[in-house]
C-alpha cells in the first residue's frame, strides 16, 4: 500500500510540475471521439426454446452434439424459466461425457466481436457424487466451406456454483471472428468434469455497429440472411448454400450460379425459364420474425429483356413449417433492358406466423432469362410506446411564462355594502361631499351587475378608493388593471399600484396613470410596477385626483404578474463510463404546489440497465411520499406523490433514477417524454399539465471517465490536461476534466487520475 501511495504521489507530483513549467504552452487535446455505435441483434431461431418439439424429436433451430447415454441427455422442460414457458434442460450425471446442443448456422461478418448471452441455471444431480456443477456456453466460428476456423481467444464461458442452485443468472461470452469466418453457431453444454441438471434460456446473440451504416440504421433492422450474394460455394450435391430448390429442372427451366455478371461480389443466381408452361423457383432458408411487424423483402435484379417479368416473393410460415396463406408479398418485375434495379414487396406477418422465406422465381405464366443479387428482408423497429393518452382536463403547456392573478377582495364591486355604508374590501381617504363621492351603481357595469361610480366635479377636491391588503413578493413586476368608462373624454381618471412595508410605509416606485378615453366606452386601464425590498403588500386603487374633475365607472380590477411555466427537469452527467453507475435526476423547474407527478422517461437498453429508482429528498415532508415504477421496452414509468395535500415549490427533484452502463461505446439519450404529467393543489383543488416537447440529455459513454480528452486510453496527457486546468471554471470543454463528477476541478481530480494510471 505504501508503495502504491508513493507511485500515486510521484505521477501527481509530476503532472503538477509539468503542468507548472507549461503553463503557457497549449496542450494538443487529441479528440477522437468515440464512433456511435448500436447493438445489433441476429434473429435466432427458437432462442427459448419455445417452439414445438417436430415430429422427429428434433428441437427447432437447434442440433444434437452429443451421444446419448444413461448418464446424458436432453430435453426442452417446463420446470424452470427464465421467461415464456419452456427451456433447454440438459442432465449429465458423468463427469467423464460431455452433453451438448448447437445452433444452426448464422451468416457474420470476420473481424466483427459477437457477443452471446444467456440465462443458466444449474442444478444438482439427484445422485450426484462428484464433478463441477454448472454449466457451459460455446462460440464457434466457419468459413464458407464450412469448416471450422479457430478464434485466437477462448471460445467457452462457463458458470460454475457451489450453492446458488435453480437461481437463473446470466452467461455471456464475447468473441470476435477470426479471418476467414463466414458462419457462427451458439452452444449449450455441460463439458467433461462437470455435472449438472442444467437449464438454459433467453439466447442472444449481437454484434455492434456503427449508426452511421446504411442498414440498418437506428430505425431499422435487418434480418441476416445466409448467402445474400451467392457467394458462397455450391456443395458437392450441387446444393446452394442458404436456398432450396423447389422445382424440377428441364432444359427449358432451370437455375446456375453466374460468375461473369453480378451486381455486387463475383456472382448472382441466374434462372433461365424459357417456356410459360413451367416454372423456376428457389427458396430461402426460414428466418425467425415476429407476428404483427411488416416487412420488406428486396433483391436487386436484372432482366435481359424488359418484356418479360421476374418475380420476388416474400411469404410467412407457422411454428409446424406451414406457409400461411392469404398474406405474401408478391411483385412481377419488368425493367428496362440491361439494367440492374431493386425489386421490393411488403408484407405484414400474420398472426401465428414464426418465420420468414422469400422467392427468386419466373412463374409458369411467364418466360425470362433473370438474374437475382444482393438479397435482403428488413424491418421498421418499433419506437419507445408512449405512455398512456393524458386526461382530457389536463392542460397542455408550451413553456411558455403563465399569467398568475393575485386575488383582489370585492374586484367587481358584487358585494352589498355594508349597514356602515361601505363597500367590502374597499376603504376611502376622505370623507365624501356633495361634489366629490363615490357609489355602488348599475347604470353602467362591464360584467356582473354592479360597478363603482366616482364623481368629482370639482379641481380642489378628490376621491380615492383603496384595496385592501394583497399579498406580493419581492422583484417580481405587477401589473393591475380595471375597465373604465368615462362620461367626458376631456377629464381624467386614475389607476395606481403602491407597494408597503410592514410597518405600513410606502415604499419603492408606484404604478400611476391618469387616463383619459373616448366617450360612452369601455376601456381596460393598466399600470405596472415591480414590488421593492422588503415589500410585505400591494394596494391598487380607484383615484380622481383633486388635480382633475370627472364622472368615472371602475369595474373588474384585476393584480397580475407573468410566472415562469412550470416544467420538467432532467439531470444527467455529459459523460459516464462504460460498466459504472450513474444517477440521472428527474424533477420540476418552477413548481408551484406540485403534489404529484407521473413521469415517463425513454432510454436505449442497449447502452444502459436501469438498476434502482427511488423518490428523490426534495420530494418528502415529514412524511414519506410514496413513489411506484414499471419499465417497458425502454420506457421507464414513475409514479410519485405527497401524502395527503402537501406540496413542494420552486425546482424540485421528484425521483432518481440509477443506471448501469453496458458495454456500448458512443452517445446515448435520455428522452423525459412530453407526455409525462406535473399535478398542483391550489386551494383544495387539483390542477394537471402535460407538456408539447421532451427534455434530453444526451451523454457519451466513455471507455474511462479518466479518459478525459476522449482518445481511447488513459495516459499521461489526460493527467496533465486535469492538472493544468485546477481550480479554472467548467466549460463546455474543462467539464470533460471534473473527473469526480462534483462541478469543480480541484486536486481530488487530479489524484483520481493518477490513481487510475497507477493501476494500469
Amino acid at each position: 500500500m505504501k508503495i502504491l501511495r508513493k507511485k500515486i504521489f510521484v505521477i501527481v507530483a509530476l503532472a503538477l510540475m509539468v503542468s507548472s513549467v507549461f503553463t503557457g504552452f497549449r496542450i494538443s487535446e487529441v479528440s477522437a471521439a468515440d464512433e456511435a455505435t448500436q447493438t445489433i441483434k441476429i434473429p435466432l431461431v427458437n432462442p427459448g426454446f419455445e417452439d414445438a418439439i417436430g415430429a422427429d424429436g428434433k428441437i427447432s433451430g437447434w442440433n444434437v452434439n452429443y451421444t446419448a447415454s444413461a448418464n446424458v441427455s436432453h430435453a426442452v422442460s417446463t420446470e424452470q424459466v427464465k421467461s415464456g414457458n419452456s427451456s433447454l434442460h440438459l442432465h449429465d450425471n458423468s463427469n467423464s461425457e460431455t452433453i451438448m446442443i448447437t445452433s444452426e448456422k448464422y451468416e457474420i461478418v470476420a473481424g466483427k466481436v459477437y457477443t452471446l448471452s444467456t440465462q443458466i441455471a444449474p442444478n444438482k444431480p439427484s445422485n450426484y457424487s462428484s464433478g463441477s456443477i454448472g454449466g457451459s456456453i460455446y462460440i464457434n466460428y466457419y468459413n464458407e466451406n464450412g469448416e471450422e476456423v479457430k478464434a485466437a481467444s477462448k471460445n467457452r464461458a462457463d458458470y460454475p456454483t457451489a450453492d446458488k442452485f435453480g437461481i437463473f443468472a446470466p452467461l455471456s461470452l464475447m468473441l470476435e471472428a477470426p479471418e476467414g469466418a463466414k458462419y457462427i453457431t451458439v452452444s449449450a453444454a455441460v463439458t467433461v468434469a462437470w455435472v449438472g441438471d442444467t437449464y438454459f434460456d433467453d439466447f442472444q446473440l449481437t454484434y455492434e455497429a456503427p449508426t452511421t451504416t446504411p442498414n440498418p440504421t437506428p430505425q431499422d433492422g435487418m434480418i441476416h440472411m445466409v448467402n445474400v450474394g451467392f457467394e458462397d460455394e455450391v456443395s458437392s450435391d450441387g446444393e446452394i448454400p442458404g436456398w432450396t430448390v423447389s422445382y424440377t429442372a428441364t432444359a427449358s427451366t432451370y437455375h446456375e450460379l453466374d460468375d461473369s455478371f453480378a451486381y455486387e461480389g463475383t456472382h448472382s443466381l441466374k434462372i433461365t425459364d424459357l417456356v410459360t408452361s413451367a416454372n423456376v423457383l428457389l427458396t430461402s432458408n426460414d428466418y425467425a420474425i415476429e407476428e404483427g411487424v411488416e416487412y420488406t423483402a428486396s433483391s436487386m435484379m436484372y432482366l435481359e429483356d424488359p418484356t418479360v417479368a421476374a418475380s420476388l416473393l416474400l411469404r410467412f410460415v407457422d411454428i409446424n413449417g406451414n406457409e400461411i396463406p392469404g398474406v405474401e408479398g408478391l411483385f412481377h418485375f419488368r425493367s428496362p433492358k440491361n439494367e440492374w434495379f431493386e425489386g421490393e414487396v411488403k408484407a405484414v406477418a400474420p398472426a401465428g406466423a414464426k418465420y420468414a422465406r422469400v422467392y427468386a422465381s419466373v412463374s409458369n405464366f411467364f418466360q425470362a432469362v433473370a438474374y437475382y443479387d444482393n438479397f435482403k428482408i428488413t424491418y421498421e423497429v418499433p419506437e419507445v410506446p408512449e405512455v398512456p393518452e393524458v386526461p382530457g382536463d389536463t392542460e397542455v403547456s408550451d413553456g411558455s411564462p403563465i399569467t398568475v392573478e393575485v386575488p383582489i377582495p370585492n374586484a367587481g364591486f358584487e358585494d352589498p355594502v355594508g349597514s356602515d355604508g361601505l363597500i367590502p374590501g374597499w376603504r376611502q381617504w376622505w370623507v365624501p361631499t356633495e361634489n366629490a363621492k363615490y357609489e355602488l351603481t348599475t347604470e353602467k357595469k362591464y360584467a356582473g351587475n354592479y360597478s363603482v361610480k366616482i364623481i368629482d366635479s370639482v379641481e380642489n377636491a378628490g376621491v380615492i378608493l383603496e384595496s385592501d391588503k394583497l399579498a406580493v413578493k419581492a422583484g417580481v413586476e405587477y401589473n393591475a388593471s380595471v375597465m373604465l368608462y368615462m362620461e367626458d373624454p376631456t377629464t381624467a381618471a386614475s389607476l395606481l399600484l403602491r407597494f408597503y412595508d410592514v410597518n405600513d410605509k410606502q415604499i419603492g416606485a408606484e404604478g400611476l396613470f391618469h387616463f383619459r378615453s373616448p366617450k360612452n366606452e369601455w376601456f381596460q386601464g393598466d399600470v405596472k410596477a415591480i414590488a421593492p425590498d422588503n415589500v410585505s403588500y400591494a394596494r391598487v386603487f380607484a383615484s380622481v385626483s383633486n388635480f382633475f374633475k370627472a364622472v368615472a365607472y371602475y369595474d373588474d380590477f384585476k393584480l397580475t404578474y407573468q410566472q415562469e411555466a412550470m416544467t420538467p427537469s432532467l439531470v444527467a452527467p455529459d459523460n459516464v463510463g462504460k460498466n459504472q453507475s450513474f444517477t440521472a435526476q428527474l424533477g420540476a423547474n418552477h413548481a408551484v404546489n406540485l403534489n404529484a407527478a407521473k413521469l415517463s422517461l425513454a432510454y436505449d437498453t442497449s447502452a444502459l440497465e436501469i438498476l434502482d429508482v427511488t423518490i428523490h429528498p426534495d420530494f418528502t415532508s415529514s412524511q414519506a411520499g410514496s413513489i411506484t415504477w414499471t419499465n417497458e421496452n425502454g420506457l421507464l414509468t414513475i409514479q410519485a406523490a405527497q401524502p395527503g395535500n402537501n406540496v413542494v415549490s420552486g425546482n424540485v427533484g421528484i425521483a432518481n433514477v440509477e443506471f448501469k452502463v453496458l458495454n456500448k461505446p458512443g452517445n446515448t439519450v435520455l428522452s423525459l417524454k412530453s407526455s409525462s404529467i406535473l399535478t398542483s393543489i391550489n386551494g383544495g383543488n387539483s390542477s394537471s399539465v402535460t407538456f408539447t416537447s421532451d427534455v434530453k440529455a444526451r451523454m457519451t459513454i466513455m471507455l474511462s471517465l479518466e479518459d478525459v480528452n476522449h482518445d481511447g486510453v488513459v495516459s499521461l496527457l489526460d493527467l496533465l490536461l486535469v492538472a493544468k486546468n485546477v481550480d479554472k471554471a467548467l466549460d463546455s470543454t474543462t467539464k470533460n476534466y471534473d473527473v469526480n463528477g462534483d462541478g469543480k476541478l480541484d486536486a481530488v481530480d487530479v489524484t483520481l487520475l493518477a490513481q487510475s494510471l497507477a493501476d494500469n
